[in-house]
């Protein structure tokens, strides 16, 4: 948690997620006939592009190579979409989920490493804004995703 490198590939590696399934997702949605459980107050594309300017530098995109691990990930969840793109709500609802808890935890673990260790950056959001999401509620926000989920469940039969 104090190696801010290491922070930032972890953000790299999550970027490309969170971004092709906020791009997705409305398409899929319509298509679906459900309602999208990305709202905009949850959308974290811009905010992983101004915590990775933090920690990368503004050009960091410019020499940017995407992992294979990475494209191997994106390549399953496309063939999802094409062949049976409901099953992407799966992947949607863990990963933001995962964020609004996991992300929440350790994003007050780093700031609390900055402030105990010296001659640290000064504490800021600068960095944590994947974590941050502004004057709405982390409880209310997983509240209304697993309400919507529940909603779309609801819908689906035995087959």
């Amino acid at each position: 948690l104090r190696n801010d490198s290491v922070w930032a590939d972890g953000l790299l590696v999550f970027y490309e997620i969170f971004k092709y399934l906020e791009r997705t997702m409305p398409e899929v949605s319509k298509k679906c006939k459900i309602d999208n459980l990305i709202t905009p107050e949850l959308e974290r594309t811009k905010a992983f592009e101004n915590d990775l300017d933090f920690y990368l530098g503004n050009n960091w995109h410019r020499n940017y190579i995407r992992r294979r691990r990475v494209q191997d990930y994106l390549d399953y969840l496309e063939e999802l979409e094409k062949k049976n793109p409901i099953l992407l709500i799966a992947y949607v609802y863990h990963l933001y989920m995962g964020l609004l808890s996991g992300g929440i935890i350790l994003r007050k673990k780093r700031n609390l490493l900055k402030k105990i260790l010296p001659f640290k950056k000064p504490h800021t959001l600068a960095g944590n804004e994947v974590t941050t999401f502004g004057d709405y509620s982390i409880y209310n926000l997983k509240v209304n995703m697993k309400n919507k989920m529940n909603e779309i469940a609801e819908k689906f039969d035995e087959d």
